[in-house]
């Protein structure tokens, strides 16, 4: 699926309010920049599921694929909020997963008491206010690492037979 760029700028928001993260998987391949200067803050809804660093928390759970703090039109500033109950068969706290999390010179980002997860996290002079939640890099592989890790795991499935099968030609014992 093809990349797509969404700009806000000002005090512009981000309030989902679906409860089927099924519908919305394409989020993961968007990239959602908050720019407009010093004076206006953004706000945008956590939604997902807490699943630690794992990556089930990357599939069907809201996840981003890029979010930007400050962009070509200046500084941003951007505050987590969490104003719908996007996950109403969950107790616990809604999170943020995200692939790339990029934040210009200037630009700011308060968790507002949440979490957000991170793959890689480009920090150009910006700031980061835990304000009581949590910063933590995520699993959030590449799909090329993932297809990697998967074809290292058939290798050695394979080596482990070729050496199974050759221990019982030679009729020795199975390795």
């Amino acid at each position: 699926m093809r990349s797509q760029t969404t700009t806000t700028r000002g005090r512009d928001s981000s309030r989902e309010t679906s409860i089927d993260p099924s519908k919305l998987s394409s989020l993961a391949n968007l990239a959602m920049v908050f720019e407009g200067g010093a004076g206006a803050t953004g706000t945008f809804e956590v939604a997902g599921v807490d699943y630690g660093d794992s990556t089930a928390g990357l599939n069907s759970n809201f996840a981003r694929g890029t979010l930007k703090i400050g962009g070509e039109a200046g500084i941003g500033k951007l505050t987590l909020v969490n104003s719908f109950d996007n996950q109403p068969a969950w107790a616990g706290k809604e999170v943020l997963y995200v692939r790339n999390l990029v934040l210009g010179s200037g630009s700011s980002l308060d968790l507002g008491g949440f979490t957000l997860y991170y793959g890689t996290l480009s920090n150009s002079g910006g700031t980061i206010d835990l304000n009581g939640g949590s910063l933590g890099p995520g699993p959030v592989p590449e799909h090329a690492t993932s297809s990697l890790l998967a074809l290292a795991s058939l290798m050695l499935l394979r080596r482990r037979k070729w050496q199974h099968l050759r221990a019982l030609r030679s009729g020795g014992s199975e390795v």
